[in-house]
């Protein structure tokens, strides 16, 4: 394991560190948006215990996850298509 995080550090290693960056994003936005779901649960359960304003602070939340998603996801594609 600290062979290949080792090889994705140095250039010319021929490992597609994107890949990596890719698997952690779409890591950290499904989190957050475990987050979100477990606040609206909460919410539905606990009447008063939270004011979440679900229609603009959650879609703006799912809407930058989304954004993310795609940022590093088109990355990804235009770098394994012009680079092979």
């Amino acid at each position: 394991m600290r062979k290949f995080f080792l090889r994705l550090i140095n250039k010319q290693s021929e490992v597609s560190s994107s890949r990596l960056v890719l698997l952690m994003i779409t890591v950290v936005a499904l989190l957050i948006l475990l987050v979100c779901c477990f606040v609206m649960v909460y919410d539905t359960v606990k009447s008063g215990k939270i004011c979440f304003d679900y229609f603009t602070g959650i879609a703006a939340i799912i809407g930058a996850c989304s954004a993310l998603l795609g940022a590093v996801g088109v990355t990804k594609v235009l770098t394994d298509k012009y680079t092979t």
